[in-house]
């Protein structure tokens, strides 16, 4: 999701974007699931790149902590220090860092949901093909659930979308259209600012 609104943010010109209303945003896109569907949750699945400067992981924070507030469910994987190979013609090996666990809960918190039947369709938000083996599997063992694909702007998976029950599109324009208010006050009187980039 970052990086698709970094995209849609330069594409079009927006003077904001990143502070998303992750509830607010798939709440809007409900209908695509069927005219009598009820939002159950959303689950942010995310990792905090501690490793990036420019205060980048305290600002991430900040936006998980606004969306916990809002009721949004939030599983955090980690990055992890893996070996790269120079793009460049030099083939030079240095030390890069790879999201990690990421997939790997999405397709735990998938299979669990059917398995409490805790709901009657899932929808993954992603451009990510790696999710494939997931929904495969979630098909074969709940076959009267369904599985949904929403590719956010500018992201898509042509494996995703020939195996899921159906396809939402995020809009640009959307992710200026949900966002979280300036300033949040949670129940114990602590104040959540929008980080002033944002």
């Amino acid at each position: 999701m970052y990086h698709s609104v970094r995209v849609a943010i330069s594409d079009h010109h927006l003077t904001c974007g990143k502070w998303l209303d992750l509830a607010r945003l798939c709440s809007n896109y409900l209908s695509a699931c069927g005219p009598d569907s009820v939002l159950q949750s959303v689950t942010y699945f995310s990792a905090l790149a501690h490793h990036a400067g420019s205060g980048a992981p305290a600002r991430h924070q900040v936006f998980i902590e606004a969306n916990k507030h809002n009721g949004v469910n939030v599983v955090l994987g980690q990055f992890k220090n893996k070996k790269v190979k120079c793009k460049a013609a030099c083939g030079q090996e240095g030390w890069g860092h790879e999201e990690k666990e990421t997939d790997v809960n999405i397709a735990i918190a998938l299979i669990e949901l059917f398995m409490t039947d805790a709901c009657d369709t899932v929808v993954i938000v992603s451009g990510d093909s790696d999710l494939a083996a997931a929904v495969r599997a979630g098909k074969r063992l709940f076959p009267t659930k369904r599985i949904g694909a929403c590719f956010p702007y500018k992201r898509k998976s042509k494996e995703l979308m020939q195996i899921s029950d159906f396809q939402i599109k995020f809009d640009a324009h959307n992710y200026v259209r949900f966002q979280l208010p300036p300033i949040l006050t949670l129940t114990d009187g602590t104040q959540i600012t929008k980080p002033p980039s944002w």
